[in-house]
């Protein structure tokens, strides 16, 4: 009962300070996003990021500020993020494992669940986030600047932005991992599975706390300690691919209407399509689907003037409906429309009221994709087989990259990937990245100039730490000057200092007033919202206070 009834009171007090901010908070209205009819969205003072609070009818609680502190489109995707926790219904999920925490605290299978529970409802978040089309970039720096202002909320049931692992989520972001959606069958698994998971430590908790078999001698704080997660890695999308040697160089492809597989243009919806024989291609060319929306979609549909939004897929998953510009296992990118890029294509086409068949090129530093199909206003759809360049093979094949799987080779195809870059990197000495490292480096704009100067501070990161570092705008002399304050500092403690927004300036104030304080000292008392001035107030009044002592002040109060 000792465990429960300090969990219980931990938690009270939290709560407290959550309904204190909804208390203190007034209705406001977000004119580009679409709020559903069972919620609110609310403006309250204070630190506290973005978050949805209640159960019936929650709130969405924003913190007053956060329209001029983030760019429009970054609160867009936040707001996007927060809505879908409020689909998920996630603050009702977490309610209910966090009564089955306080009862079977003595369990740490209880705990693993807990943080696996966050972890995956926020990777789903980020997930529908990106597939209603907003960028990649702007959603990891819309997280980040929340990071940076804001505190993360005390109490898992209410469902914030900056959950989880927040490294490996704008690593995730950043290299555009966006999973399959489950089916009816295997989402009956999932709960099945997920009951078991749960009832399981219920029931060994039950029975070893009957038996009086719970143990002593170990402190609350180790015993609910949650263990430490792996990282998963989604499973790459595979694209079917069948060889011959006497097959030519071009294939034409049979009309996708009335041919094999027909589709309704206007919906962009597939309509019970009938079996499709394989069709014999060379080693070189890949088969797939593509999609074009004109203009490219944004959060809530908000369209992009100037942009259309290109997409492939493999042969063999359902095709988006229109209006969205991401979908099941494709790769996704905006372009202003170019006529030498996609050559054969005009805008009259794109835009025709009625069907209209079209046949075009969309050519690559990695090859070329010929596409057939048709469109009708602003709505493409079709096949491609793209046909690969035997020169880009080989130069990536040299600077370590052979046997390119064909989903990967059509994404690099699609972004721009090619020798330049990645020759750039590996003339810094780097090793051969992975493909999801070489995703997260180009997106995030990481090159061999800014690699050779991270090294010049005294880094070796790899390119976990450089996609986060870029990302959250760890430059090379703020590097150097962590560097020269702590000599054993790693691309790591880089990226934890940014992320929890922590500034040249704020390190040396607060050293020359705590001149032992470490990097987890530091970043500790600015999550907790130790400002420069509150320290040197304390520091006036309790001299020889440590800087533990001095964030204790700043969360309990002055009690002295």
């Amino acid at each position: 009962m000792c465990g429960f009834g300090a969990i219980a009171l931990i938690r009270l007090r939290a709560w407290r300070l959550i309904r204190a901010a909804v208390r203190a908070s007034t209705p406001v209205e977000i004119p580009t996003v679409a709020i559903p009819a069972n919620a609110q969205v609310c403006l309250s003072p204070g630190l506290l990021e973005p978050g949805v609070v209640g159960l019936r009818r929650p709130i969405l609680l924003l913190p007053t500020g956060i329209l001029t502190r983030l760019t429009p489109r970054q609160v867009e995707a936040v707001v996007a993020h927060e809505l879908y926790h409020v689909k998920r219904r996630d603050n009702v999920t977490s309610a209910i494992h966090m009564i089955a925490e306080a009862l079977f605290w003595f369990h740490p299978l209880i705990w693993w669940i807990g943080a696996r529970l966050i972890q995956e409802r926020e990777r789903a978040c980020d997930e529908e986030v990106l597939r209603l089309g907003n960028e990649p970039q702007i959603y990891a720096e819309g997280i980040l600047n929340v990071c940076k202002f804001y505190k993360e909320s005390p109490l898992v049931c209410v469902s914030g932005v900056t959950g989880s692992n927040l490294k490996k989520r704008i690593e995730d972001i950043m290299k555009n991992r966006v999973g399959l959606r489950l089916g009816l069958g295997r989402k009956a698994l999932l709960a099945i599975a997920a009951m078991a998971a749960l009832a399981g430590p219920i029931a060994i908790g039950i029975v070893q706390a009957t038996a009086g078999h719970a143990q002593t001698g170990r402190t609350i704080r180790t015993l609910i300690e949650p263990i430490a997660i792996q990282r998963d890695r989604a499973a790459p999308v595979e694209i079917v691919q069948a060889q011959t040697p006497q097959q030519t160089s071009r294939t034409t492809l049979q009309n996708p209407v009335q041919g094999q597989a027909a589709v309704e243009v206007a919906s962009i919806r597939p309509t019970s399509p009938t079996a499709v024989a394989p069709v014999v291609l060379q080693a070189t060319d890949i088969r797939g689907q593509w999609t074009i929306e004109s203009p490219a979609r944004g959060p809530n549909n908000v369209p992009f003037a100037g942009r259309l939004q290109l997409a492939f897929y493999p042969p063999d998953v359902n095709i988006p409906i229109a209006g969205r510009g991401w979908g099941n296992g494709g790769t996704s990118k905006s372009f202003v429309f170019d006529p030498s890029v996609f050559r054969g294509l005009t805008a009259a086409q794109i835009d025709s009221p009625v069907r209209t068949a079209a046949r075009f090129d969309f050519v690559t530093e990695a090859g070329t994709f010929v596409c057939e199909g048709y469109f009708e206003s602003g709505h493409g759809i079709g096949s491609f087989v793209f046909h690969s360049d035997p020169a880009y093979l080989s130069q990536m094949a040299a600077l370590g990259l052979p046997n390119i799987p064909n989903d990967q080779l059509v994404a690099m195809a699609l972004t721009g990937i090619g020798p330049r870059f990645l020759g750039d990197l590996r003339s810094t000495g780097f090793a051969v990245p992975t493909f999801n490292d070489l995703m997260g480096m180009w997106g995030v704009g990481v090159t061999g100039e800014y690699i050779r100067d991270i090294q010049r501070a005294g880094y070796t990161p790899n390119g976990n730490d450089l996609i986060p570092m870029r990302a959250l705008g760890v430059t090379p002399e703020f590097a150097s000057e962590v560097r020269q304050m702590y000599p054993s500092a790693s691309a790591n403690d880089l990226v934890g200092m940014r992320a929890n927004g922590l500034s040249i300036d704020y390190m040396r104030e607060m050293r020359r007033m705590y001149p032992s304080a470490s990097i987890n000292d530091l970043v500790g008392a600015r999550v907790n919202g130790v400002s420069v001035n509150f320290a040197r107030e304390v520091q006036r009044r309790y001299p020889s206070a440590s800087i533990n002592e001095l964030v204790g002040i700043r969360i309990n109060g002055d009690r002295r």
